[in-house]
């Protein structure tokens, strides 16, 4: 996954992929035509992005020339990168074998396009970026955006205008300066942690939102916003589903604190067995830590140069959806989120750091899939969007957490383990459930019998008296119920 840019060996190994692959988000094909500018431009895309392979010589209609007639051409896209691009990408260019399409022995082009940490631009100062099958020329506003992502330089440090020490709330700096050892030395612990900036001590987007008395006066869209769906799709007008609505502003640990309070009483909650304990007990419909850490994350490291949207929490019947503006930042992908570490806002996340905010929650994405897997729900979801990131959790379908709640009610509680290992392999035989519960093999059979009329299992079995019979239940469950 991390080297999905490296596709030439698949083409050598595979040549007709060449024109058979569809382009996406690592891969593109261009003819022999293709000029010099236009391939730097696609260069330049890949490279601001994760980085992507461009094979040369077939045409639109997926007609294969290949480039041994256009050795010149050749020439001129090899040094594309040097001629037309800066700083130079990274790449390799090689030949691998074909066939072309009046069959005869050719060879392609194949560019690799190493994923970099820098921003290119081609000799004319445009920025480009690969996003899904296209190459996009950014604006000077999307540019700046993509050196915020690349780490390039960090908005949290940059100075706000019309704000002041005055618009910082003198209590909590306070209470941070004494958090950071400083006693009631305010301003310096400001200082340090870098929310004041230059010898005047101006004041920083971080101090503003980590602060101040006010930040939505200087920063309006940097909130949460949290809603809550009836369904599993939303709906607009007078078909509208939302149920729920509700913008969450203030400083950082403040929205983080409000919109923890918000999901404990938007959440649903389930029924399972503590196999501790041996008794059913109400959990949430997803484990806390998971929408905990998704929402910490993404206050934390979003993009708050992007002032036109907000961080929005999405309840829906079947998961949760965090969704944040801004693309993942420097070195930071899909397929490494779990092991790498970069923040966008390192003066935010220090000093959540300081508050002990990220200390306790921050043990990083890896710990929501481990909860997620523990609490027997699929794994995370995670995308990136043209402008943004989005974590999706799911949990149990309303169907699936009615039809088991349901079924509990139907059991006395020493069948308990019985039914708890039905929910979990998805059968179980008449001799292990007796086995499990205490109960008698008749009194077993009986009770399954009942489940059976009322809907909720069915026997499997090639006769009435087959040994080897066993129930199943009548619906296939998503995830494991367990603990």
């Amino acid at each position: 996954m991390g080297d999905r840019y490296r596709q030439r060996q698949l083409f050598e190994a595979t040549p007709s992929l060449a024109w058979e692959k569809a382009e996406d988000q690592w891969f593109d094909r261009k003819s022999y035509r293709v000029s010099p500018v236009e391939l730097a431009r696609h260069l330049i895309g890949f490279a601001n992005a994760e980085g992507g392979t461009i094979v040369v010589g077939v045409e639109n209609d997926r007609r294969v020339t290949g480039m041994d007639a256009y050795t010149e051409q050749e020439n001129g896209l090899r040094q594309a990168a040097l001629d037309h691009t800066e700083p130079p990408v990274r790449h390799t260019a090689d030949l691998i074998e074909c066939v072309d399409n009046i069959g005869t022995p050719n060879h392609l082009l194949v560019f690799e396009v190493h994923p970099s940490d820098e921003v290119h631009q081609d000799t004319a100062g445009h920025v480009h970026l690969r996003i899904g099958d296209q190459t996009r020329r950014l604006n000077p506003e999307q540019a700046r955006e993509l050196a915020f992502d690349k780490g390039v330089s960090n908005y949290d440090v940059t100075v706000i205008p019309m704000a002041s020490a005055a618009d910082l709330d003198e209590s909590a700096t306070l209470s941070f300066a004494k958090a950071v050892g400083l006693g009631s030395e305010a301003r310096q612990a400001l200082r340090a942690r870098g929310l004041l900036v230059g010898p005047d001590a101006h004041v920083s987007c971080a101090a503003v939102l980590m602060f101040g008395s006010l930040p939505q006066a200087f920063l309006p869209n940097a909130s949460i916003r949290v809603l809550r769906y009836e369904g599993i799709r939303p709906a607009t007008g007078t078909r509208s589903n939302v149920v729920f609505d509700r913008r969450l502003e203030g400083t950082i640990p403040s929205q983080i604190e409000q919109t923890e309070q918000v999901m404990l009483n938007q959440l649903r909650y389930l029924t399972r067995l503590d196999e501790r304990s041996g008794r059913f007990v109400t959990i949430p419909e997803v484990p806390r830590f998971a929408w905990l850490e998704a929402i910490v994350n993404a206050v934390t490291h979003r993009s708050y140069s992007l002032q036109g949207d907000h961080v929005r929490v999405s309840l829906f019947d079947d998961r949760v959806v965090v969704e944040s503006p801004g693309r993942l930042p420097g070195p930071v992908r899909i397929d490494n989120i779990r092991e790498t570490r970069f923040s966008r806002n390192p003066r935010i996340a220090r000093v959540l750091a300081d508050l002990g905010i990220v200390r306790e929650l921050n043990e990083g994405m890896k710990r929501i899939y481990e909860e997620m897997v523990l609490a027997g729900l699929p794994e995370p979801q995670l995308e990136q969007t043209e402008s943004g990131f989005r974590v999706t959790l799911f949990n149990r379908p309303e169907s699936e957490r009615h039809f088991v709640e349901q079924l509990l009610t139907e059991v006395p509680p020493g069948f308990a383990p019985a039914v708890q290992h039905l929910l979990n392999q998805g059968d179980i035989t008449t001799a292990s459930a007796a086995e499990m519960t205490g109960y008698s093999r008749q009194y077993v059979r009986t009770r399954m019998q009942e489940l059976e009329a009322d809907g909720f299992v069915r026997r499997v079995g090639r006769s009435v008296n087959d040994p080897s019979s066993f129930w199943e239940l009548s619906i296939v469950l998503r995830a494991r119920w367990r603990t």
